[in-house]
């Protein structure tokens, strides 16, 4: 079971991120309300694993603290819950610590992945976000034309295709759903992609790929 603090002071949007917690048996929402200067000030409840926070002026002013947030980050996972955000405003939270954010835009299909996937310890960031933050970063490296060629000569259709999938932020199971292929054909692209590329990581696979225009951003 996954015990989530509310970290918001808004009635409504209290009732919407109950219902859509709610609607998972594997969530259970604890009765300790709070703020996110409750969390910063006061670290972790005993009783919750995840804390959920929404995008507002005065989150932001407390996600800016790297130091405040990294102390808080490293042992009570943090999803933010926000319309667009500055690249600067998303990096400065991640240096912070934080790990999760969910696009207002698709809370519902977003919330309950975002806290599983922090729960275990893992890394959540909206596809919405990641185009424009993968966008801006890519624009910050220098490109070079020898190894764009080289990636649209080594490259096979299908490839590139999965390579524009995982800079969508698509998992091995949508790209199978999305090709109707099965996932140990998906990750056998991944690492072809990665051994053509020269690339240690999927991660590193995406930046490549808006670096040399590969993925092109999708609203």
């Amino acid at each position: 079971m996954i015990r989530v603090q509310l970290c918001t002071q808004q009635p409504l949007a209290v009732a919407g991120l109950r219902n859509i917690l709610l609607g998972d048996a594997g969530i259970q929402i604890i009765e300790q309300p709070g703020d996110i200067a409750d969390v910063i000030l006061r670290g972790r409840p005993s009783c919750a694993d995840v804390a959920i926070v929404q995008s507002e002026p005065k989150v932001l002013k407390y996600l800016r603290s790297a130091s405040a947030g990294h102390a808080v980050a490293a042992t009570y996972p943090i999803v933010v819950v926000t319309g667009p955000l500055f690249e600067h405003a998303v990096l400065g939270a991640i240096s912070g610590g934080i790990r999760g954010f969910v696009s207002d835009r698709a809370v519902d299909e977003e919330l309950v992945p975002a806290v599983r996937c922090l729960a275990e310890g893992r890394a959540f960031l909206s596809p919405r976000i990641t185009n424009g933050l993968l966008d801006w970063l890519a624009g910050q490296l220098p490109a070079d034309p020898t190894r764009f060629s080289r990636a649209n000569k080594v490259l096979t259709e299908r490839e590139r295709e999965v390579l524009i999938e995982l800079g969508l932020g698509h998992s091995n199971a949508q790209i199978a759903e999305r090709f109707v292929i099965s996932q140990t054909t998906v990750r056998s692209h991944v690492y072809h992609i990665l051994t053509k590329l020269g690339l240690p990581n999927r991660t590193q696979a995406v930046l490549f790929g808006y670096q040399y225009q590969l993925i092109t951003r999708v609203a």
